[in-house]
């Protein structure tokens, strides 16, 4: 009887990691919203690591997130690592033009993700779009993450967003 139970067992256990590998090894999460501010506002922003944190959305929740700057003020190689209860890693701009920001994240173990920041005037303000590419490879536990993601970051990005908004409201 025991025998049999662990075979049944470990049967599960192969089947849902085999099923864990039949999904996707990638996952995007996109946010977007019209914001008061010029475009020229909203780039002087995004390209700071240290204007960032006017709206960073971890700093909301975490009051214990320690930020440390390195590089340069602002553009391309400017950044900042970061320790706080929902994890530590460092985020980089890789790129910056008149109207996008790209933004290198390395969380260790847990992946590196790539955020990209894109902005364009509109009728009404200035349509931002706060996107991450999330690459998870072979791992099994990571592709399950990623089922989860565009919930957990989705809301985080929202939050970012309106901090957005509030932070250069009429710029």
């Amino acid at each position: 009887m025991i025998k049999i139970a662990l075979i049944v067992s470990s049967a599960l256990l192969l089947l849902t990691l085999l099923a864990a590998f039949v999904l996707p090894a990638r996952r995007t999460v996109r946010r977007e919203r019209i914001v008061s501010a010029s475009p020229a506002a909203i780039s002087e922003l995004l390209r700071s690591p240290r204007a960032f944190q006017r709206i960073n959305p971890y700093k909301d929740t975490d009051p214990t997130l320690s930020i440390e700057f390195f590089g340069q003020p602002e553009g391309e190689g400017a950044g900042f690592r970061f320790d706080g209860a929902e994890g530590s890693g460092t985020q980089t701009i890789r790129t910056c033009s008149e109207s996008e920001v790209v933004v290198d994240i390395d969380l260790g173990a847990m992946g590196q993700p790539v955020t990209t920041y894109q902005w364009e005037e509109v009728d009404g303000g200035t349509a931002v779009s706060w996107t991450t590419e999330l690459r998870f490879g072979h791992n099994p536990l990571q592709r399950v993450f990623g089922i989860f993601a565009d919930g957990m970051l989705g809301e985080v990005y929202e939050r970012g967003l309106q901090n957005l908004d509030t932070a250069l409201a009429g710029a």
